[in-house]
């Protein structure tokens, strides 16, 4: 019956897989024909996989169960004396044989069940994790494109400095000279020259073409502010010049371009949902969605009407707080998008402060994946199937076993996944619904592909989480390993003392920065915020001294400088941190102790790993390329035994002959249990070579005898 149930579960199985395999080829065969075969057939067998393991293996378990209801098994039938097979001392002697080699594998000292099962559990929680990790990395080395950082350093380059007769955003030295850098950076250098192709291209690039229209946007004071608040902006809308009232005129929709730079924008829900966040500026935060908005045409005659229009009207003036143009470029050889923001702050002083941030995607990535990210994609997705199925027979078997922690670092795993997969298809339709808005959009429409951008960023910010807590989850599976144990046991025994130190080491650091910062602030970039003073004094402090000059400390005088350089680099970084190291070493030495006089006569697992594979190497042993052969070398064996002696005894007398370097050990009582376990378990081992002889001779014998006999 066993015999008859296994040959069934093989046919259910069989039978599902195939059924299911031919009708995912033969839907996805007609729908990616044009992808290529390859594509086609690793699509199909995902969508394979997915459906065995998540409705094939339950479904075919049901039928099982179904089977087994109607027809159950009957009694086991018992062989009468006749049928039994009878066992001569032959066979007797050959499973002997084979029981004292794999004795020979397998000591006593593998025979504890209870560690058997720990190595066991840790074997395949190594796998799994193991593999998980490797692979999200892999995944990881493959969507990783290093051309969106060269995109995004040759853009900020090219806005930020002067090329030929173009200007840059540093030689913007005051809120008028916007309008130059307009004209020369944003407009004539998108149209150089007349252009009949509706396509604009960028005088720096012939590659790289404006999508939609550039935004114009600025916040403005409500008055002219001089207070150490934060100001308010303002949220009221003017006439042309900044004229109040505002008077909501007749057809004012059919002339919005005319009034549209003086009424204050209103953002909708979903602007509100994707881009309600603070732009954090050098000198404050600034609201994304606030602001008055000016969109340029997408022909360089109109664009430069509008800009006259701006600048005859006094659109920037003394009010101004912060400029904002934002546009979207597209790298047609690379299909790389850059999302483009360019901010111009203007003080209370009268200077501008610019800035250039471009975010560089490739939101177009899914549909030029090459063959291996798709089979780096499969083999994931096979092996985050079997992390799901093991994780939900553990807690299906156990629901306790979620308040464990690492159960819980699984669960946060496998909805980080989750979240990731909802994220990657929702900035597809994203994406989606972006490209064919492009299409149909018109020449004087601000493309907005923020919210994507920053999709896409989330995506990202998600895979650096799952690496960490997939790193946190494997460094659990490797506390087999007596250096990962001992690291984790001196963490634990030297927590208190580390934190009370780090403690005092924080309290010194924030001390030390707000002083330097009311001192140094008004004349050091290092200093001039509290946040960036700590941050700095921490860096000088840890070794990193690259970004903070020495200098920076003596602003207020030379006195209180060498007070403030000989606190900061004597009590800070040479009495603290060695102090910190220093007990870090100290209960590092006493955990090593420790572990020491615990002498534990077991396995590791290395060790148990090559006994649970012992089957497959004997089974690799019985072909002729793998077996060991005596090598005589024209001698017998008494002979090479005594050859083999005689140098072991030639070696031990030129050792004790050689004083040169003599070492004096002091034995220990852990060194004396040590080489007494040693001494055992070579004592069981030649008891067991000797076992096997003896029974390789009795063999020997009878088949002699029966030869004779014969």
């Amino acid at each position: 019956m066993a015999e008859k149930k296994t040959h069934s579960e093989l046919f259910w199985t069989t039978v599902f897989v195939l059924i299911v395999c031919m009708a995912t080829i033969s839907i996805f065969s007609g729908y990616h024909h044009s992808s290529g075969k390859l594509r086609s057939m690793l699509i199909s067998v995902i969508a394979v996989l997915m459906f065995h393991y998540l409705f094939g293996d339950p479904i075919r378990f049901a039928l099982l169960s179904l089977e087994a209801s109607i027809w159950p098994p009957g009694q086991r039938k018992f062989a009468t004396e006749k049928e039994a097979t009878h066992h001569n001392r032959l066979d007797y002697l050959t499973l002997r044989l084979q029981s004292l080699r794999a004795h020979l594998y397998i000591m006593e000292r593998h025979r504890d069940e209870k560690l058997n099962c720990k190595y066991k559990q840790i074997a395949h929680d190594l796998w799994l994790h193991g593999s998980y990790f490797v692979f999200v990395v892999c995944l990881v080395f493959v969507a990783c494109d290093e051309h969106t950082f060269y995109t995004k350093n040759n853009i900020e380059r090219l806005f930020t400095d002067n090329h030929s007769v173009y200007y840059g955003l540093n030689e913007v030295y005051g809120i008028s000279d916007v309008y130059k850098f307009i004209n020369s950076s944003l407009i004539n250098a998108f149209y150089p020259e007349i252009n009949h192709t509706g396509v604009s291209v960028w005088v720096h690039g012939k590659q790289t073409i404006l999508l939609g229209a550039v935004r114009l946007r600025q916040l403005r004071l409500t008055e002219q502010h001089y207070g150490v608040y934060e100001p308010a902006f303002s949220e009221q809308s003017y006439m042309p010049e900044w004229k109040l009232p505002y008077l909501d005129l007749p057809y004012s929709n059919i002339y919005w371009r005319i009034y549209e730079p003086w009424v204050h924008r209103n953002p909708n829900v979903r602007e509100h949902l994707w881009l309600n966040f603070q732009h954090v500026g050098y000198f404050r935060n600034y609201p994304e969605l606030s602001g008055y908005v000016v969109l340029f045409a997408r022909s360089r005659q109109n664009s430069l009407k509008i800009l006259e229009y701006l600048q005859n009207n006094k659109w920037l003036n003394y009010n101004t707080s912060a400029v904002f143009l934002d546009f979207l470029l597209y790298n047609t050889d690379a299909s790389i998008l850059n999302v483009c923001t360019l901010r111009i702050e203007q003080t209370p002083f009268g200077s501008t402060i610019p800035n250039v941030k471009v975010e560089s995607v490739r939101l177009l990535e899914n549909n030029q994946l090459s063959d291996v990210a798709i089979v780096l994609i499969i083999v994931y997705i096979i092996v985050f199937i079997q992390f799901f199925k093991a994780l939900t027979v553990k807690l299906w078997l156990d629901p306790s076993e979620i308040r464990s922690v690492w159960n819980t670092i699984d669960v946060a795993i496998f909805l980080l996944n989750v979240i990731l997969l909802t994220l990657i298809i929702l900035r597809k339709e994203k994406v989606a619904s972006i490209l064919k808005h492009i299409e149909g959009a018109s020449k004087m429409e601000f493309v907005e592909l923020r919210h994507a951008a920053r999709l896409h960023m989330l995506i990202r910010m998600i895979i650096g989480f799952l690496i960490c807590i997939t790193t946190l989850r494997l460094w659990k599976v490797l506390q087999f390993s007596s250096v990962f144990q001992l690291f984790t046991f001196t963490l634990h025994l030297a927590w208190p003392a580390v934190a009370s130190v780090a403690l005092v080491i924080f309290v010194f650091i924030l001390g030390f920065g707000v002083a330097v910062s009311t001192i140094n602030g008004n004349n050091s970039f290092n200093f001039y915020r509290l946040s960036k003073s700590v941050v700095s004094c921490m860096c000088f402090a840890c070794g990193f001294t690259l970004g903070v000059n020495r200098d920076d400390l003596f602003h207020g005088g030379k006195l209180f400088g060498i007070i403030i350089f000989t606190t900061l680099a004597f009590v800070i970084s040479v009495m603290l941190i060695n102090v910190f190291v220093s007990l870090i070493n100290d209960y590092f030495s006493t955990a090593k102790d420790q572990r020491d006089t615990r002498s534990v006569r077991r396995i590791s697992i290395f060790q148990f790993m090559y006994a649970e594979c012992i089957p497959y190497v004997m089974w690799w042993q019985k072909f002729r390329f793998f077996r060991k052969y005596y090598h005589r070398n024209n001698k017998t064996v008494s002979e090479n035994i005594r050859r083999d002696l005689e140098l072991i005894g030639k070696y031990r007398k030129n050792a004790e002959s050689d004083n040169t370097f003599v070492v004096k050990k002091k034995i220990t009582q852990f060194d004396l249990t040590l080489e007494l376990e040693q001494f055992r378990r070579k004592q069981e081992r030649i008891y067991t070579i000797g076992a096997i002889i003896h029974t390789q001779i009795d063999i020997l014998n009878i088949i002699s005898n029966a030869n004779e006999n014969e």
